[in-house]
């Protein structure tokens, strides 16, 4: 984790990929004050977000057998760039449906009482596709 933190902070990474089960720790300094900062740093510098797997399976495909990985930060794509752009494509994709179906299952005072407790979803998307 802090690894990616430090090449995000410097604007290394190209793609983050993100394991959808980590552990809830709140606090200062907490994991989730971290997430919320690797979402954040994405954002502001417009790296493709990726939430996928598991830790486990995350650790498995990029480490070693029976390791956990809860965040991995991809460098370089070169040699895999029609699977980078699929990915990237198909990510955006799925996020927007997301929200849309967000946007229909929520009526204004839901979204606004959302938009006070979960400060992970992207908002402004969630402005661009909702119909509210």
């Amino acid at each position: 984790m802090k690894e990616v933190v430090k090449h995000l902070l410097a604007e290394n990474l190209k793609m983050v990929i993100v394991a959808v089960n980590l552990e809830h720790v709140d606090g200062a300094n907490g994991l989730d004050e971290m997430i919320y900062n690797v979402i954040q740093a994405t954002r502001d510098q417009r790296i493709p977000l990726v939430f996928c797997l598991n830790r486990f399976k995350l650790g498995y495909v990029t480490k070693f057998q029976g390791q956990h990985a809860s965040i991995v930060g991809i460098f370089n794509f070169q040699g895999a760039n029609d699977e980078f752009n699929h990915l990237k494509q198909v990510t955006q994709e799925l996020r927007e449906s997301f929200y849309q179906q967000l946007s229909r299952q929520l009526d204004e005072y839901q979204a606004r009482l959302l938009r006070k407790e979960n400060r992970f979803l992207d908002w402004q998307l969630f402005d661009r596709t909702s119909s509210i």
